[in-house]
């Protein structure tokens, strides 16, 4: 507000780089431009995990205690498919997201 109690508008330069989703709308948002939200993280914590799985090596899937072979397997299904899915027994993107969370 401005001295005499009127509103002032205000332009404010903002990079993209910056914005952070805030409430229900801010997670739903995100939900949907399918960024890896964390079960078990905190919920405004965000992992590029297809980035991250698809530069990954042997060294850092070890270090996040995940079978080579998984990773291998899951990085060919990524680049064949274009997702992974995480359900009817498949828990390795769960797994995945929570080792890179934590790890």
């Amino acid at each position: 507000m401005g001295p005499d109690g009127r509103i002032v508008r205000r332009h404010v330069l903002v990079r993209k780089s910056s914005l952070v989703g805030l409430g229900k709308e801010g997670t739903k948002l995100a939900a949907r431009l399918k960024l890896g939200k964390t079960a078990a993280a905190d919920p405004s914590l965000f992992i590029d995990w297809k980035r991250r799985l698809l530069a990954m090596g042997r060294a850092e899937a070890s270090r996040l205690g995940l079978s080579w072979d998984s990773v291998k397997r899951a990085k060919r299904t990524l680049r064949r498919t274009g997702t992974l899915r995480d359900g009817h027994g498949g828990r390795f993107l769960s797994r995945l997201k929570i080792a890179l969370a934590t790890g």
